[in-house]
C-alpha cells in the first residue's frame, strides 16, 4: 500500500516536472542545474518528438521513467553511469520511435496528399468537361440562347411596366376626391399610356398589334390611351437590312439582290409583324416584298405564353375578370398571321370574291418569290383611307369611298362568310381608277387575318343585324340567344352597334347616320362601358370565338368611317346586304313560298327605306 501511494505521488511530481521542462525547452530558457547530468541536445530531440506526436503514451512513459530515475537514483558514480546508460537506451529507443513514427506520418501524409491531388485533378477535369460541353451547346444553339436572354429581358420589361403603372395609379389617386381625383386620374392615364407605348415599341410584334387595337377602342377606353396609341397605326419599328438578308438566305438560299433586279434596302412601310420593301423583278415588274420581322415566331410564342399567364393570374386573383378568350384567340390567330403562304391563299380567294367589281382590287401574288416568311406581290400605290384632304385633292368623293368600303365588307360578312378581320386605315388604300379617272378604286392589303363563317352562324348573325336595323326587339332577343347572350340582349346589341339601347330603339335610319359623331354620344357610351364593365367581360367570354374578330372588324370599319367624316349611311347599306343574304339562302332551297318571302321582304325593306329617307318616321317591324 505504501509503495502504491509513493508511485502515485512520484507520477504526479513527474508529470508536473515534465510539463515544466517542456515549457522551458519550448521557450529556450533551460536551467543547466536541472539537466546537468544529461545531454541537453538529446533531450531537445526527445522533447521535439513528444511535441510532434502530441505526448503519446510511449514517450510519456519514457519521460516518467527518466525523471523518476533522475529523482530517486543519486548515489554516486555507479548510479550516474547506470542512469546515463538508461538514458542512452531510452534515447536510442526514442530515436528509433521517432524515425518509425516519422516514416509512418510521412507515408500517411504522402498517401493523403496523393489522394487529395487525384481528387482535385478529377474535379478540375469534370469542371473542364462541363465548360467544354456548355460552350459547344451555346455555339450550336446560340440563337436559342440569345432568344432566351431576350425573352428574359422582355418578361422583365413587362413586369417593371406593370408594377410601375399599378403603383402610379395607387399612389396618385390615394386619398383624393372629386375634381382633384379626376384631374389626377387623367394625368395618370397619360403617363401610363406613354409607358405602354414605349414598352410596345421596344418589344414589337404582337405588342404593336395590341397598341393598334387599343387605338381603335375610343368608345371603351380613356381618351389618353387611344390618342397615345394611334401613332402605332402608321409608325412601327423597322428591322435592319442585315436581318432581312439573313431571312432571305434561310428561306431561299439566296440574298435579295440575287433574286430581284432592284431591291431597296430601306422599307417604305412597316407593320406589326412585317415590313415592306420596294423591288423590281428581272422582267422589270414593280413589286412590294413583305418581309416578316426576323425571329418573330420565336418571340411570338413567348409573348403568347406570357399573355396567357397574365390572363390566368388575373382571373385567379379576380374571378370576375375572365379574359381567357383573349389568350385563346391569340393562340389561334397569331400562327395564321405569321404564315405568309396562308396569307397568299387568302388574298387570292378575296380577289375571286371581287372579280366582278372594278372598284375593289387585290394585289397579285407572285408565289415563286414567296415563302412562309416572305410575300412578293404586285406593287399598288394609293392614299391611306384616313387622309381625306388628299382624297379630295385627287378629285374623289369621300362619301362614295366610304360607301364602297362598306359594301365590300358587308358582302364578305353577310354573303360570302369570308371576312378580312383587320381593315384599319393602314390596310385600306384609295386611288383614282386607272381607266375611269373620275372614279375611285379601293386597294385591300394585309390578308393575314381572315375568318370563315359557317352557314348557320352567318345566317343567324345576318338576321340579328337585320333585326337591329329594323328595331325588332323580339327577333333581337331570339338571335342574341343563338350567340349565347339571350339574357343580356340589350347590352349585347349595344356592344355590336357601339350605341346605347335607347339610341337603337328610338333612332331612325337618318339618325343612325349621324351616330356617333357627337362628343356627347361618345361620353355616354364610355360611361355605360365603365358601369357595365364586368357584364361586358362576361358576354365576351360566352360568345362564339369567331364573333370576337367580327367585333374587331366592326370597330375597324367604324374607325374608317369616322376618319372619312361618316359620310355614308351604313345602316341602309347593311340592311340591303342582310336582306340579300337571307334571300339568297331562300332561293337555294327553292319553292314558291320561299320565293314569295323573298319578294315580300325586298318590297317591305325598300318601302321602309323610302319612308325613312323622305319622312324620317320610325319603324318597328
Amino acid at each position: 500500500y505504501q509503495r502504491r501511494v509513493r508511485e502515485i505521488m512520484l507520477r504526479f511530481l513527474a508529470n508536473r516536472t515534465i510539463n515544466k521542462a517542456n515549457n522551458l525547452v519550448k521557450n529556450k530558457n533551460i536551467p543547466n542545474l536541472f539537466f546537468s547530468p544529461l545531454n541537453l541536445s538529446n533531450y531537445k530531440q526527445f522533447n521535439s518528438l513528444n511535441n510532434n506526436n502530441g505526448f503519446n503514451s510511449a514517450p510519456k512513459l519514457l519521460n516518467f521513467t527518466l525523471i523518476r530515475n533522475l529523482s530517486l537514483n543519486s548515489n554516486g558514480k555507479n548510479n550516474y553511469n547506470r542512469d546515463k546508460e538508461n538514458y542512452n537506451n531510452n534515447n536510442n529507443y526514442n530515436n528509433n520511435y521517432k524515425d518509425n513514427n516519422y516514416k509512418d506520418n510521412y507515408n500517411n501524409h504522402s498517401e493523403t496528399k496523393s489522394e487529395s491531388n487525384k481528387s482535385q485533378k478529377l474535379k478540375n477535369a469534370t469542371l473542364l468537361i462541363l465548360i467544354l460541353f456548355s460552350t459547344l451547346f451555346i455555339l450550336q444553339n446560340y440563337k436559342s440562347f440569345l432568344s432566351s436572354c431576350k425573352a428574359f429581358k422582355r418578361i422583365w420589361g413587362d413586369a417593371v411596366a406593370t408594377i410601375s403603372i399599378t403603383s402610379d395609379y395607387y399612389f396618385s389617386l390615394k386619398n383624393l376626391e372629386g375634381e382633384e381625383k379626376e384631374k389626377a386620374k387623367k394625368d395618370c392615364h397619360l403617363r401610363s399610356a406613354e409607358k405602354l407605348r414605349d414598352l410596345f415599341f421596344e418589344n414589337g410584334g404582337i405588342y404593336i398589334k395590341f397598341g393598334q387595337h387599343i387605338a381603335q377602342l375610343e368608345y371603351l377606353l380613356p381618351e389618353e390611351y387611344v390618342k397615345t396609341m394611334r401613332v402605332m397605326l402608321d409608325q412601327t419599328p423597322t428591322r435592319p437590312i442585315e436581318d432581312v438578308r439573313k431571312l432571305f438566305y434561310e428561306d431561299f438560299q439566296r440574298y435579295p439582290e440575287e433574286i430581284f433586279e432592284v431591291f431597296y434596302e430601306k422599307p417604305f412601310s412597316s407593320a406589326s409583324l412585317a415590313q415592306v420593301h420596294y423591288a423590281k423583278l428581272k422582267d422589270g415588274s414593280p413589286v412590294a416584298v413583305k418581309v416578316q420581322h426576323y425571329r418573330l415566331r420565336e418571340t411570338a410564342k413567348l409573348d403568347v405564353k406570357v399573355t396567357t399567364w397574365i390572363v390566368n393570374t388575373l382571373h385567379f386573383l379576380f374571378p370576375a375578370l375572365d379574359f381567357k378568350w383573349l389568350s385563346t384567340e391569340m393562340r389561334i390567330s397569331l400562327p395564321q398571321e405569321l404564315d405568309f403562304k396562308l396569307e397568299a391563299q387568302n388574298a387570292e380567294k378575296c380577289a375571286d370574291i371581287f372579280k366582278a367589281r372594278d372598284d375593289i382590287v387585290i394585289p397579285k401574288i407572285y408565289p415563286h418569290f414567296s415563302s412562309s416568311r416572305v410575300l412578293c406581290m404586285e406593287f399598288m400605290n394609293g392614299c391611306p383611307i384616313d387622309q381625306v384632304d388628299k382624297i379630295k385633292k385627287a378629285g374623289l368623293s369621300p362619301t362614295l369611298v366610304a360607301k364602297t368600303i362598306s359594301e365590300a365588307f358587308y358582302q364578305m360578312i353577310f354573303i360570302h362568310g369570308f371576312v378580312h378581320c383587320d381593315p384599319h386605315c393602314g390596310n385600306v388604300l384609295v386611288r383614282p381608277h386607272p381607266k375611269k379617272k373620275s372614279k375611285h378604286q379601293i386597294v385591300l392589303l394585309d390578308h393575314g387575318l381572315y375568318r370563315s363563317l359557317d352557314d348557320p352562324f352567318r345566317l343567324s348573325y345576318t338576321k340579328l343585324w337585320r333585326s337591329l336595323v329594323l328595331v325588332n326587339e323580339k327577333k333581337i332577343k331570339k338571335y342574341s340567344d343563338k350567340m349565347n347572350c339571350g339574357d343580356s340582349y340589350h347590352l349585347f346589341a349595344a356592344i355590336l352597334t357601339a350605341s346605347t339601347w335607347d339610341t337603337i330603339v328610338n333612332s331612325s335610319f337618318d339618325e343612325h347616320k349621324r351616330k356617333p359623331n357627337s362628343q356627347e354620344e361618345k361620353d355616354l357610351i364610355k360611361k355605360y362601358a365603365q358601369i357595365y364593365f364586368l357584364e361586358i367581360t362576361d358576354i365576351l367570354s360566352k360568345i362564339p370565338r369567331v364573333l370576337l374578330l367580327l367585333l374587331k372588324t366592326n370597330d375597324c370599319l367604324r374607325t374608317v368611317d369616322q376618319a372619312l367624316g361618316a359620310p355614308s349611311n351604313n345602316y341602309l347599306i347593311m340592311a340591303r346586304y342582310c336582306n340579300k343574304a337571307i334571300n339568297l339562302n331562300r332561293k337555294k332551297k327553292g319553292g314558291f313560298k320561299r320565293w314569295w318571302k323573298v319578294f315580300r321582304d325586298t318590297i317591305l325593306l325598300e318601302c321602309a327605306i323610302f319612308f325613312f329617307k323622305f319622312f324620317g318616321n320610325k319603324i318597328k317591324n
